[in-house]
């Protein structure tokens, strides 16, 4: 994160940090709140921030476009997620 660091300073680097930790705990919050497809994206959270330690996948637009996409999805408060789910049924 080393990157992001020199891209956004420290305020950026707190900021981007926040923003992947609520998204993280909202994609493993208990079962019954949780959508199927929640379980795949904290895998891939843990392994964006895995490879974030030795690299930077920010740099390159794919995966950067991908992780913000995913972020934003992950950021979404639960019962927006629930009410879209119902009205799906």
């Amino acid at each position: 994160y080393v990157a992001v660091f020199f891209e956004m300073g420290a305020v950026g680097v707190a900021i981007f940090v926040l923003a992947y930790l609520v998204g993280f705990l909202n994609l493993v919050r208990p079962r019954s709140e949780r959508t199927p497809i929640a379980v795949g994206m904290a895998g891939a959270f843990v392994a964006f921030a895995v490879a974030g330690i030795v690299g930077s996948l920010l740099d390159n637009p794919r995966p950067a476009f991908l992780f913000y996409i995913m972020l934003l999805w992950a950021l979404q408060p639960a019962w927006a997620v629930q009410r879209t789910h119902q009205k799906a049924d």
